[in-house]
């Protein structure tokens, strides 16, 4: 029983230790250091991606509604300017053909790519 308590003891006491050499001499880290804006941006699991934005999450339109992210491209998040239409893509995700919008800011010149199931694309 002795040695378990002395155990325990031991470790409560580095723990104290490691406490208060943190207080002092600043070990670890503190939460504002380590935001970039000083807010916390967290991610929900399984929601890293909007639709469209990966293979996984890709978007099933209509002809109709492939014809309307066509004309109005996205903005860019950076600096809020229209994207300009780069040329499409056919791409096999999952054994599954897709074809990916391409986007780039003419301004910043960052890129965006939106994917799209093309089952739905096609004549019956």
């Amino acid at each position: 029983m002795i040695p378990i308590l002395g155990t325990i003891a031991i470790v409560a006491v580095v723990v104290v230790a490691g406490y208060f050499a943190d207080r002092r001499f600043g070990i670890l880290p503190r939460g504002e250091r380590l935001r970039d804006d000083g807010e916390a941006k967290r991610v929900a699991p399984g929601t890293a991606f909007a639709a469209g934005e990966a293979p996984a999450t890709a978007l099933a339109p209509n002809p109709a509604a492939l014809a309307r992210l066509r004309a109005t491209p996205p903005r860019c998040t950076g600096d809020a300017v229209a994207m300009v239409a780069d040329p499409d893509d056919l791409v096999k995700f999952a054994g599954k053909d897709m074809l990916v919008l391409r986007f780039r800011c003419p301004t910043c010149s960052a890129a965006r790519s939106i994917y799209c199931q093309t089952d739905r694309l096609q004549p019956a």
